[in-house]
């Protein structure tokens, strides 16, 4: 299991037959500027792109925010800091997130949401196919600044094969919810 974010890059540089870097915060080399210019917003699109349970939180009552929405809802509640998806509410209530916001119509809102301390940086919560996914995923984005640009097309079809999966066994960890009856289920 991966420590760093540091450990990550390096196993993207790796994927492209590169050096490692010795730190993301003060590598001066090529590779540690790409990367630590790409780092955030690469990590940033795999942690949105699915709901990943190793990252899963459940939040405490969010504080409600003192403008209520000027229409379509009634109110508005500041998200958790570390909040990076909003996988649901605790209640079946219609909610819509906006910037920071999440606007409802609920006088109380718990959330289960995708949760990174972007502050802290850790990447010790990640499981091994998330890091997977995002190893494929950072060695396709830095390819092009390190003269790697042969390798991106294969690069790109691992990639999204290994989001793919890492996505698959993020879901997997969970029961499946009841489906509701209907007139089609009623029927038989």
């Amino acid at each position: 299991m991966v420590t760093s974010n540091t450990e990550i890059c390096n196993l993207a540089l790796k994927a492209l037959g590169l050096d490692p870097i010795a730190s993301l915060q003060s590598d001066t080399s090529q590779a540690g500027i790409i990367l630590r210019n790409t780092w955030e917003a690469t990590r940033d699109a795999i942690l949105r792109a699915a709901n990943w349970r190793c990252l899963l939180s459940r939040s405490a009552s969010l504080a409600r925010d003192a403008a209520a929405p000027s229409f379509g809802f009634s109110y508005a509640y500041a998200l958790p800091p570390d909040c990076v998806r909003v996988v649901e509410m605790s209640v079946d209530a219609d909610y819509s997130v906006e910037g920071r916001l999440l606007l409802t119509n609920e006088t109380e809102a718990y959330i289960l949401y995708v949760a990174y301390d972007k502050a802290a940086d850790s990447v010790a919560r990640f499981d091994g196919h998330l890091v997977k996914a995002l190893v494929a995923q950072l060695a396709v984005d830095i390819a092009p600044g390190l003269k790697a640009k042969s390798f991106v097309p294969q690069l790109e079809v691992i990639a999204r094969d290994r989001l793919a999966e890492a996505k698959v066994f993020s879901a997997i960890e969970a029961r499946p919810k009841q489906a509701a009856c209907t007139a089609l289920l009623d029927v038989r």
